[in-house]
């Protein structure tokens, strides 16, 4: 999004040439709206230009694996794993952000089984990962922006002290 707005064919095509003109050798991709995303284009772009690629994606409410809500769990997972998809599709090496909950203001403190949840979540997803040669990268945010992990002890915490 340095470069561009969204990820239209035009778009990919000036973000991902500009990258390379500028001397990088990888390009953070956005997925902000997996499910449209144009994977076939993306990768020829990125082989033309010989870039690499991560990406990038925060969860919302409806998509939140640290929540009870068994639809938000599904969605979350699901989304998860077509954003790692994507990245695997691109021949990226990692999919970091807000992926173990959603990246909002809370109303209380993360339960003990939404925390499970996502830890579950993330487990199925890092073993996805590994398989492809991905890393994830978790983001860690202030507490007005999630509940679940806020500072660098909280990132680094094994999940049986959380």
């Amino acid at each position: 999004m340095v470069w561009v707005g969204d990820w239209s064919e035009a778009a990919a095509r000036q973000a991902i040439s500009k990258s390379a003109e500028a001397g990088y050798d990888l390009i953070e991709l956005s997925e902000i709206a997996p499910e449209i995303f144009n994977v076939g284009l993306t990768a020829r772009l990125l082989e033309e230009h010989g870039l690499g690629c991560s990406a990038s994606l925060g969860l919302g409410p409806s998509t939140d694996i640290s929540s009870e809500d068994p639809d938000a769990l599904k969605a979350g997972r699901d989304r998860l794993h077509l954003a790692l998809n994507l990245v695997r599709d691109c021949d990226g090496s990692m999919l970091c952000g807000v992926i173990y909950g959603a990246l909002m203001k809370y109303p209380a403190p993360a339960t003990p089984r939404g925390l499970e949840n996502s830890r579950t979540v993330l487990a199925e997803l890092a073993d996805k990962a590994a398989d492809s040669g991905i890393s994830l990268g978790l983001e860690f945010c202030s507490r007005y922006e999630t509940n679940v992990i806020n500072t660098t002890a909280d990132t680094l915490a094994p999940s049986s002290s959380r």
